[in-house]
């Protein structure tokens, strides 16, 4: 018998199962929020994704000029430039625009939190 032969009788052989429907329910809450607060946790979600990517793109310059300085031999006069002023600059704008990413998403969740902690549940 041959690996195709052997695959094919397998799947003649399998049957379909059966399908039963199962009902169920879940509790959903559901908060009251202001077009304002919509506004404003849009406001937030963007520059929390801004500065991390800021961060990162930063990031991935510094390490590309620590790459490319790596695999040169002697440097010119311009990459010893990069190499001492705009390297270092490259990783410390990185961790800025990152620590300013993670402040601002802990705000967004403080900010949920309080729009949470706010609803009352009437039934």
């Amino acid at each position: 018998m041959s690996v195709d032969q052997g695959a094919q009788g397998s799947m003649q052989s399998q049957s379909a199962g059966t399908l039963r429907v199962v009902s169920s329910e879940r509790v959903m809450k559901t908060y009251v929020v202001t077009a304002n607060e919509i506004r404003t946790l849009t406001l937030m979600n963007f520059a929390v994704a801004a500065l991390f990517s800021i961060g990162s793109a930063a990031f991935g310059y510094w390490l590309n000029i620590r790459t490319d300085i790596a695999l040169t031999g002697t440097l010119p006069a311009t990459a010893q430039f990069v190499q001492t002023v705009v390297s270092p600059l490259a990783f410390v704008v990185a961790l800025l625009f990152w620590i300013l990413g993670g402040v601002t998403w802990r705000l967004r969740g403080g900010f949920i939190t309080t729009i949470e902690s706010e609803t009352i549940e009437k039934d």
